[in-house]
């Protein structure tokens, strides 16, 4: 570790492969090689991508989470960021906000920076729509007690500011980037369609994502029946893999 460099770590509930998962490993790619020492912590045992993260030289910690809320995990964190001597600190999504901003209070550092990716929609029944409430208050409290706020989503940052009442000069909203060094500059379009069975004037529509409930792809297949109703020769491909595969 360089202690001339910054010490960043970077807390998630794992790093199986995924969108949240796959931008940290990218923003890891990057940060390695200025002024950070970069440190993982993960809530889980499984985590396929801890081989790539060792590759790039950062320091790997598992924290395993017990079921439900484990305040054990509040001084755990407080402890791995003591010993590391963390600087700055982001966390993705409200899980893991929750536990770090308990884990760092009375400190004076970490500086604490959170990424939301996604929001919680709120139910009419009156339990759902209960918890939905503390949900906005204890993402309102949490704000307070962070830095910056990173919305990947300009609904995502309308949600934040009109549901839970944080402060529009607190967000700022990164969309998610590709990396496009890593996408051929020419392709025969031709040929890439005959190597995947698709036909050459077919409209074709894809979509690449794990196959979870969350990722609503029961909703694109009911929508695209009604599609090959008005354009029969549509072609749907779906890439990904998860434990929706059978049932899809």
């Amino acid at each position: 570790m360089n202690e001339n460099k910054i010490n960043l770590l970077y807390v998630n509930y794992s790093y199986e492969v995924g969108g949240i998962e796959t931008l940290i490993l990218n923003m890891c790619k990057i940060l390695v090689k200025s002024q950070y020492n970069i440190f993982i912590c993960s809530f889980a045992e499984s985590n396929s991508l801890e081989p790539e993260f060792k590759n790039l030289g950062a320091s790997f910690h598992i924290i395993k989470k017990k079921p439900g809320i484990d305040f054990s995990l509040i001084f755990k964190l407080r402890s791995l960021c003591n010993k590391l001597d963390i600087d700055i600190i982001n966390t993705h999504n409200a899980g893991q906000w929750f536990y770090v901003v308990l884990a760092c209070l009375g400190k004076s550092k970490p500086v604490i920076v959170h990424t939301q990716h996604t929001v919680h929609q709120d139910d009419t029944k009156d339990a759902n729509h209960n918890n939905h409430k503390m949900l906005l208050w204890s993402l309102k409290y949490l704000a307070k007690r962070t830095n910056s706020v990173i919305c990947i989503a300009k609904y995502i940052s309308d949600y934040l500011i009109e549901r839970a009442g944080i402060k529009p000069n607190q967000i700022k909203v990164i969309y998610n980037g590709t990396d496009m060094d890593r996408i051929p500059p020419k392709i025969d379009m031709a040929w890439k369609k005959h190597s995947l069975g698709m036909r050459s004037n077919s409209f074709t529509i894809g979509i690449i994502a794990r196959l979870t409930p969350k990722k609503g792809h029961d909703v694109l297949l009911d929508a695209f029946k009604k599609v090959l109703q008005k354009i029969p020769d549509t072609q749907l491909f779906i890439i990904g893999s998860g434990e929706l595969l059978t049932y899809l």
